[in-house]
């Protein structure tokens, strides 16, 4: 299909925003839930994850095709920005990991939780270096959640806009109502599944015990779907390398 400039010029002029912000900084400013530690984002330890995926919105992904010039339109119409506070969220990656068995070996800090009592993980406004949050890990399955993001918003945004195209029943709001509850249930999803089984902390402290290796790896995944089996990590004095082969290794 032919790329309509004409439609993409008025998307680009609208105050409808489907690429990442340029800045960095500015970004990590507005993402305010999540991993953080204090005002800043520790380097290393996380990284500002769109819950709606940039490329959840882009052409290549969205269907039915023959009606993306409509979509379109709808996109110049709505006021929507994927690089608001709302739809952004702290992330923690692998090295978090590594970090919590270098800094305290036999006594690790168990989650952010612990620490602020009442405070739900994924609202916490302060992190602790060496900590493990209650949170999926962003380099751990990220593929299957936007695989399975843009399957389901084919399903609850595109058809049903299309469809209500046909029956004339489209309003301006549709798409950024639909945006915003989109980006509340994935954000769910991701709090949810960093909390299954005991949550990501415990499930990391406790990896080696008894019985864990059945499902310690789920928490961490951002898989809908059923996440890879992972055997569970080593303690880190068994090398750097060999560690994390082991973490990120699936098990076939």
């Amino acid at each position: 299909m032919a790329v309509d400039k004409e439609h993409i010029k008025r998307i680009r002029e609208s105050k409808f925003v489907r690429q990442r912000e340029k800045d960095t900084a500015t970004l990590r400013s507005k993402c305010q839930s999540g991993y953080r530690f204090g005002d800043v984002t520790a380097k290393g330890q996380s990284a500002v994850h769109h819950i709606v995926a940039i490329s959840s919105l882009q052409d290549g992904n969205i269907k039915p095709r023959n009606k993306i010039k409509f979509f379109r339109d709808c996109m110049a119409l709505t006021t929507w920005d994927t690089n608001e506070g709302p739809n952004l969220i702290n992330m923690p990656l692998k090295n978090v990991y590594a970090s919590a068995d270098r800094y305290s070996p036999t006594d690790m800090v168990a989650s952010i939780r612990d620490m602020l009592p009442g405070m739900g993980i994924a609202d916490a406004p302060l992190g602790v270096f060496g900590s493990v949050p209650d949170l999926p890990c962003h380099q751990w399955e990220h593929d299957a959640y936007n695989t399975e993001q843009v399957i389901d918003l084919f399903k609850n945004i595109w058809e049903p806009l299309a469809e209500n195209q046909e029956a004339c029943k489209v309003k301006a709001s549709s798409l950024q109502g639909e945006l915003e509850s989109a980006s509340v249930a994935w954000r769910q999803f991701l709090t949810g599944r960093g909390s299954e089984h005991g949550g990501a902390a415990h499930c990391w402290l406790n990896r080696n015990e008894p019985g864990y290796e059945a499902f310690w790896y789920i928490p961490f995944s951002m898989n809908p779907g059923t996440p890879k089996k992972v055997k569970p990590p080593p303690p880190l004095q068994k090398g750097v390398k060999a560690w994390l082969k082991a973490l990120f290794g699936l098990v076939k």
